[in-house]
């Protein structure tokens, strides 16, 4: 009978969540989104999810890179360039596959910092980076969770000053 009742509560708690999520996906791209982003960026700032943005800003300053940046793999208020993204002196692109992601660096951020929602493989890479063909790219951000290595490995042609890439490992000790 426990396993019974752990199996159907387990089955419910999905399908709460699946309907749940669903309603949440709805109401982020609906008018009521544009409102949350708001209020959020009114009470919270954009950050990075240690302190990478400090870093990569410290970095640039330091090193003189051109005021350039790409990065792909990031999220609406969190991610590795966000001092960057904030500052007037630089162009940039944020690059996801998460609508969502997309359309809080859009509000953030205007056309002060191109987005494109895409999911990135070696393949569609080149059109990412091919945003900035006519200019020197000061830096490369990368953060897609397990697919790092390949990215920054086609990446490194592209000659950017300035690298941010956390790569990670499973079988790491």
């Amino acid at each position: 009978l426990r396993n019974v009742c752990s199996l159907q509560c387990d089955v419910t708690g999905r399908v709460d969540y699946m309907i749940s999520s669903r309603i949440r996906n709805a109401l982020r791209l609906s008018p009521v989104g544009n409102l949350y982003i708001f209020i959020k960026s009114n009470l919270s700032k954009s950050k990075s999810q240690s302190n990478e943005a400090e870093i990569v800003e410290r970095l640039s300053e330091t090193f003189k890179v051109p005021k350039t940046f790409i990065e792909f793999g990031f999220s609406g208020w969190e991610f590795n360039c966000v001092r960057l993204a904030e500052s007037n002196q630089w162009k940039g692109l944020l690059s996801d596959g998460v609508a969502w992601n997309i359309k809080v660096a859009r509000q953030l951020y205007g056309k002060r910092v191109a987005t494109k929602c895409m999911w990135i493989d070696i393949k569609r890479l080149d059109l990412i980076m091919d945003h900035f063909a006519n200019f020197d790219l000061g830096v490369l951000s990368i953060d897609v969770d397990g697919n790092d290595y390949w990215f920054l490995e086609k990446s490194i042609s592209f000659r950017p000053a300035l690298i941010s890439c956390l790569l990670y490992t499973s079988d790491a000790a």
